[in-house]
């Protein structure tokens, strides 16, 4: 029985909201793609999902089997559990670096040092112009 998990991703209200702080004086906003999102975060499924390999994919030393069958570990788009366990990685995430996701709008994270993110199919960043080089090279190394 698979497990029932739902994701509220963010709207296109949250997104505004998100946008129009960027607006205000001495802000700015700044968009970025997820580098391999779902891949980023474990599948914890609790009915094991088993994936054939494409050929590409395949070592040279296991190239006798015809057919190689592996389970899956990380998310990947596609199965039905992977939006969730993304969502859960990310939260995890923002909260290490100081965000607390806003109630109001699903997926919005507020920073004490006045940074709003909307997290959508992309990363939407806005807030004190001065402080966005530091939260992004702060994102990428974890």
């Amino acid at each position: 029985m698979p497990q029932e998990l739902k994701v509220n991703p963010s709207g296109i209200t949250a997104a505004n909201v998100n946008l129009a702080y960027g607006d205000l004086g001495g802000h700015k906003s700044a968009q970025s793609d997820v580098v391999k999102a779902y891949t980023q975060s474990l599948l914890n499924t609790v009915v094991e999902t088993w994936v054939l390999l494409p050929v590409d994919l395949i070592h040279r030393e296991s190239s006798h089997k015809k057919h190689p069958c592996v389970p899956l570990r990380k998310a990947l788009y596609g199965h039905p559990e992977s939006g969730y366990h993304w969502d859960a990685r990310f939260k995890e995430i923002m909260v290490s670096m100081g965000g607390k996701l806003d109630n109001d709008h699903q997926s919005n994270y507020i920073f004490k040092n006045g940074l709003l993110l909307t997290l959508y199919d992309d990363v939407l960043l806005s807030g004190p112009e001065h402080l966005h080089a530091l939260f992004w090279t702060e994102l990428q190394s974890i």
